[in-house]
């Protein structure tokens, strides 16, 4: 059924017109047992707004949320476990609301199991629950929407091919680290980056307790010689994090990153921060520092310019000095010590 609703403001810069509601144009996803994806068509032309609605079991609607214009999802995060929510979107601008989109009911994950999560480029769908080989989610903005609780496993099946970035969210714990590996035959799962301009094909930002593993790791231009050459296979980035601890990376292939092979600071940085495995430490506020990371029988080659490299902004010391003292007094201001050594790196076993 559709639903439809025109307004017309004569003296307004707004209007609604055939602002459409499409039966079943509204899906929700569980995620986890905190975390619920909703996906909807935008079926609206002139919307400033779309507006988030959530009903608890036996409960009534209530504006949850609002996202932007031309969004087609949400991620309502925190929920309980176990628990069944119903949602329901409209579109808005100053002229009024469209009517309500069809209910779309889902129920998170039950707590205290260790998911995995299954994905397969050619045979898969978003829709479905992902949670077992024979109903597998489909896509990298699936893999990268999930804020992974700990314990998680995220599987590519053996063979397939992904293009774009994957963006891993949420931190594992002691005894329960997250991973990435595959599922399947032997054949590696190919992760394909962007090939654009500082571009990565998997990113972590600001998390802990993850082991990726088993993948076939790629990041060329479009054309095979793209000019834009700053990309990276792997980019690890924390900032005032303090403790980063256990970041495993074994058995990766990763190869086919196109790099420059200077030191021209086009972007800010030199291009030594570029190709392979890129780690990076930035911020000023709380000292941090990686802890237990493992880079282990991987083979990384035809990169550029590095195979692996990092940085951290907390690298400030003399020979004699120690945190908080002060090192030189320059015209710009007075540099303190701010060391923070990064402890328990193991390189070992690499081929390059």
């Amino acid at each position: 059924m559709m639903k439809t609703i025109s307004i017309y403001v004569v003296a307004g810069l707004f209007l609604f017109l055939s602002q459409t509601m499409q039966g079943q144009q509204l899906h929700a996803v569980a995620l986890s047992p905190k975390q619920i994806q909703l996906v909807w068509n935008d079926n609206s032309n002139n919307e400033t707004k779309v507006i988030i609605e959530r009903a608890d079991s036996g409960g009534q609607f209530k504006i949850i949320d609002s996202v932007s214009e031309n969004s087609t999802q949400y991620s309502d995060l925190n929920l309980e476990s176990s628990s069944t929510y119903k949602y329901r979107i409209q579109f808005a601008n100053p002229a009024g609301h469209s009517e309500y989109s069809d209910t779309a009911v889902e129920t998170t994950f039950s707590s205290g199991i260790d998911l995995n999560y299954y994905f397969d480029a050619s045979g898969g769908s978003d829709l479905n629950d992902g949670i077992s080989p024979g109903s597998p989610w489909q896509t990298l903005e699936r893999a990268s929407s999930v804020v992974y609780l700990p314990g998680s496993r995220v599987c590519f099946k053996s063979g397939e091919t992904w293009q774009g970035t994957l963006k891993l969210q949420g931190s594992g714990q002691s005894g329960r680290p997250n991973r990435v590996d595959r599922y399947g035959e032997e054949v590696m799962p190919r992760l394909k980056g962007p090939g654009t301009y500082q571009s990565n094909a998997i990113e972590l930002e600001n998390v802990t307790w993850w082991e990726i593993s088993n993948l076939d790791i790629t990041n060329n231009g479009a054309d095979g010689n793209s000019a834009e050459k700053y990309k990276r296979g792997i980019y690890v980035r924390v900032r005032d994090m303090g403790l980063v601890d256990h970041l495993y990376f074994t058995n990766l292939k990763i190869h086919d990153i196109d790099g420059m092979q200077n030191s021209e600071g086009q972007v800010g940085s030199s291009s030594k921060n570029f190709g392979g495995m890129f780690l990076e430490i930035t911020g000023d506020s709380i000292p941090t520092w990686f802890n237990d990371v493992l880079i282990e029988d991987c083979e990384i080659y035809n990169v550029g310019r590095t195979g692996i490299s990092n940085q951290s902004t907390w690298w400030k010391r003399s020979l004699t000095s120690s945190f908080g003292d002060t090192i030189m007094i320059s015209e710009s201001g007075i540099v303190f010590d701010n060391w923070v050594p990064s402890e328990g790196i193991i390189i070992r076993g690499n081929r390059f």
